[in-house]
């Protein structure tokens, strides 16, 4: 064989012509390694994984195993290097000469050959999966452009031929498990560098060379095989393609099956019917490489006589019922067939041995009915016979009636319904057997002679089982004589259980009750079990839904438990509820690990569980921005411009100690006043007239820890503010007594709530002016003077404050019955304070600011609480209105 091997590849080295090649090894006699590998190494890695290897005459033959079971994690492998250095070190070198590589091998079961290249460093080699050779030698050319990687690496190497270290060829536990087997010897006949494989064409084998161009004789409905493999042979092992041409001037001569064919394929020829004249066939074998050989022959046919063919029936039934078919009817083709073309009909020979077939005198139906409760095969006969010559008749024919089985219900009764306890006392079905919450097991006894068990299909294939509708469970053993209930409590269960004996068979399950099992409740301790919270450094709120008791259980379910704290955690402090929530704290805010505390529940009972163990796995916290200053405050005058903060301040008020972004927020505390932070500035603008001090709370947070608040004090200094004139309207003289009254306060106030004086200007010479207990009162400056309707009458004013700053405005008043439309104020009668005013019976009472807008309003009368509580809702002065009479509060 070796040597056969070597002769032809002496011959195909010969036809590389101009193409670069290099011979690395070879089992040739007589040929030199142009490129010599400098030196080889086997290894295997997983479990179970091992390799041999023998020089044989210059093939390398590689014993392999492998595991069968794979988990991508075993193999073995033979390899060389290219080159090496003077540590033994593969040396780096190109390829990039050759377009690929033509290895001769024979393999029992697939492996791979991979390229070692120094680029790639996680072993993913380029390499290409081979085939097994079936026993006999292949050529097969590895293109270095169709190397493909082992695996999808994350990280992707290009193919380089100039960085190559060496050669593998490995048999790993998927190839084992493809193959299903875990052995794989692989023999290496030749490795040559190269563009291409020469390759030899397919040949005639000698057997058939002689037979090449003859021909056969082959009587109507006769078969002729013939083995591909006996015919045609390839000295490279390539597998050959089979292509088959048949000319026959009448269609004498056709395939019996498939058109695909292959050197290990069985083909057949057969006549057509009633065949006339001779077909010639050509065979044709092509390799990978489109090389052919082909073997021709002519087909001489013989018409003859042909007896009518019966065609074997096969069908299914199921047990107890029918099958009905039409096969005489419409498809008696199918059944009996006549190569001639001859009228046929269909002759019953037997009857079935386990039912009864009908057959239909008009319309040519059959009915086959299995007898009784039977399954398994029966048959029955027949024969073909020509219409016109009934002594021309087919070979019998059989019918094969398969009849499966259908599982029948046992048959059950119950003989004497009684049974016995474990003292021996004899008990009735339907009896109540009374026990307490997690009794003992116990078992009864029923005797077999009480229950008479019948499997119709005959196999006595049933099983007898218990089954308890809850509260209990049930299972049954048997002895010669006896069926063995055993009954046993389910855990911390109580109330009355049905049990029941059930006949299986094996899908259809027969009950009958038996008796009953009271299970009266027992007092149960609660049951705590032990926790475990991953927490963070600082204070951790654990919600009652998440707290201890939530896999704590009360086993007899009708209690509200509560948890009662035992042992205290050892690196901090918890406040344990006793609905199960609990708030842990470490003690040091940088201590990360374990820690634990105990506890345990009680029930309304007051019966007690056992202590548990909270298991708290203390993480670290991110830690909230800390303030890198210690106060923040300005003074202002009131009424100031507004105050900035650009964003290299405020950002310079706090750092985080993992770096992360912090994001600032700011809103006013107390209304005193207007904040706006917009791209990282902060504007701040005290309200008009607000003084004293102003809180602005900032807020400064990394979007993970608990934000950190801190505020911004501006002190607003308080500046004197002229009074301020209220008068919007007109007053009105009484047309009888010729007087006039209006209240200073409703004319002027002040906003620092100082109190004014009044000083009276020029004013018509009608009238008498004066200002009495802070009202201004008009009269008739004597009794001659005339007052006429739509005449205005002016009075100059003046207030000052305590640093005399006056502000000065005209009243103007007409007589009664005047067509000069305006507010007209009541008049009033002398000012009280307003805690006086707020006890009035009717009117209301209201709280403004100084911007006029109400904040607060109640119907008189109220208390001086009431109204202090208001005023403190409301930032800076404030107006307090009582019916007509206002007052200004600080």
């Amino acid at each position: 064989m070796i040597k056969k091997i070597g002769i032809l590849t002496a011959g195909l080295l010969a036809g590389y012509a101009a193409a670069a090649t290099a011979v690395v090894f070879s089992d040739e006699d007589g040929v030199t390694a142009g490129k010599p590998y400098a030196q080889s190494y086997i290894y295997d890695y997983g479990s179970g994984a091992s390799i041999d290897t023998t020089n044989v005459n210059g093939a390398r033959v590689l014993d392999f195993t492998a595991p069968t079971t794979t988990d991508g994690k075993s193999g073995a492998g033979f390899g060389f290097s290219w080159a090496i250095d003077a540590s033994y070190k593969p040396k780096v070198t190109s390829i990039a000469t050759y377009k690929g590589v033509c290895l001769a091998y024979e393999a029992d079961a697939p492996f791979r050959v991979d390229f070692k290249q120094s680029t790639i460093t996680d072993d993913n080699y380029y390499g290409m999966e081979m085939a097994a050779t079936k026993g006999s030698l292949k050529r097969s050319y590895i293109a270095f452009s169709a190397l493909t990687q082992s695996w999808k690496s994350t990280k992707t190497v290009a193919w380089n031929s100039g960085s190559q270290l060496g050669v593998q060829f490995s048999f790993k536990d998927s190839h084992a498990k493809a193959a299903k087997s875990g052995s794989n010897t692989v023999t290496l006949h030749s490795f040559t560098l190269g563009d291409e494989c020469v390759t030899a064409a397919p040949n005639v084998t000698e057997g058939f060379a002689g037979y090449n161009g003859g021909s056969i004789d082959l009587a109507e409905g006769a078969v002729h095989t013939m083995n591909m493999a006996e015919v045609f042979e390839d000295a490279d092992g390539d597998d050959l393609t089979i292509t088959v041409k048949i000319v026959s001037e009448n269609n004498s001569v056709k395939l019996v099956d498939s058109t695909k064919y292959d050197q290990n394929s069985i083909i057949k020829f057969t006549t057509t019917p009633n065949p006339d004249g001779p077909a010639k066939v050509t065979l044709t074998a092509t390799d990978p490489t489109k090389k052919t050989a082909t073997f021709s022959f002519t087909i001489n046919t013989e018409d003859t006589e042909n007896l009518p063919v019966a065609q074997n029936m096969e069908f299914e039934v199921k047990e107890d019922s029918s099958y009905k078919s039409t096969l005489l009817v419409n498809n008696l083709t199918k059944i009996c067939s006549d190569a001639d073309g001859d009228a046929v009909e269909w002759v019953q020979l037997s009857e079935p041995e386990h039912g009864e077939l009908k057959i239909a005198a008009l319309t040519g139906i059959f009915t086959y009915t299995p007898a009784a409760n039977f399954y398994g095969k029966d048959s029955f006969t027949y024969k073909c016979v020509e219409k016109n010559n009934t002594d021309r008749e087919s070979e019998i024919g059989v019918a094969t009636i398969t009849v499966t089985n259908v599982n029948d219900a046992p048959v059950v009764k119950i003989l004497t319904k009684t049974f016995l306890n474990e003292d021996g006392d004899e008990k009735s079905f339907g009896d109540t057997l009374v026990v307490d919450e997690d009794f003992d097991d116990f078992v009864l006894v029923f005797p077999k002679e009480n229950i008479s068990i019948t499997d119709v299909d005959g196999d006595d294939d049933y099983t007898v089982t218990g089954k308890a509708s809850g509260v209990v469970t049930v299972s049954v053993s048997a002895t010669d004589d006896n069926y063995l209930i055993d009954v046993s409590a389910i855990k911390d269960a109580n109330g009355v259980a049905k049990v029941s004996l059930v006949v299986t068979d094996p899908a259809i399950s027969i009950p009958n009750v038996m008796f009953y099992v009271k299970v009266n409740p027992v007092a149960d301790a609660p049951i705590a079990k032990d926790d475990t919270y991953e927490v963070l450094q600082g204070k951790n709120e654990i919600t009652a839904k998440k707290g201890v008791l939530a896999n704590d259980e009360d086993p007899d379910g009708d209690s509200t438990l509560i948890a009662v704290l035992d042992v205290e955690p050892s690196e901090g402090t918890v406040v344990l509820a006793e609905d199960g929530s609990f708030v842990y704290t470490t003690t040091d805010e940088d201590y990360e690990g374990p820690d634990a505390f105990a506890y345990h529940i009680e029930n309304s009972a007051g019966l007690k569980s056992e202590m548990a163990v909270v298991m708290l796995d203390v993480k670290y916290r991110n830690k909230s921005p800390i303030m890198t200053v210690d106060a923040i405050d300005t003074t202002v005058m009131e009424d100031a411009a507004a105050i900035v903060y650009k964003k290299a301040i405020v950002t310079s008020w706090a750092t985080d100690v993992e770096k992360e972004a912090l994001t600032y927020s700011f809103e006013s505390k107390d209304g005193k006043t207007l904040v706006s932070y917009t791209s990282g500035i902060l504007t701040i603008t005290p309200v008009r007239n607000a003084f004293g001090e102003a809180i602005v709370v900032g807020t400064v947070t990394d979007g993970k820890s608990t934000p950190t608040e801190f505020n911004i004090t501006v002190n607003i200094t308080p500046v004197d503010d002229a009074p301020v004139v209220i008068w919007r309207g007109t007053a009105t003289i009484d047309g009888k007594k010729f007087v006039g009254e209006v209240p200073m306060d409703s004319i002027f106030t002040d906003v620092d709530g100082d109190e004014l004086g009044y000083i009276i200007g020029s004013h018509s010479k009608q009238l008498d002016v004066e200002i009495v207990d802070g009202v201004l009162k008009v009269s008739l400056a004597s009794d001659t003077v005339e007052l006429f309707k739509d005449v205005a009458y002016r009075v100059s004013l003046s207030a000052y404050d305590a640093n005399d700053t006056t502000k000065t405005v005209g009243v103007v008043f007409y007589l009664e019955g005047s067509s000069t439309t305006g507010i007209t104020p009541v008049v009033a009668s002398a000012k009280l304070n307003w805690q006086g005013a707020i006890q009035a019976n009717r009117g209301t009472v209201s709280m403004m600011d100084m911007q006029g807008r109400v904040m607060w309003t109640r119907r008189l009368p109220v208390s001086e609480s009431e109204v202090r509580a208001a005023a403190a809702t409301v930032q800076g002065r404030k107006i307090l209105k009582v019916n007509q009479q206002t007052w200004t509060i600080k």
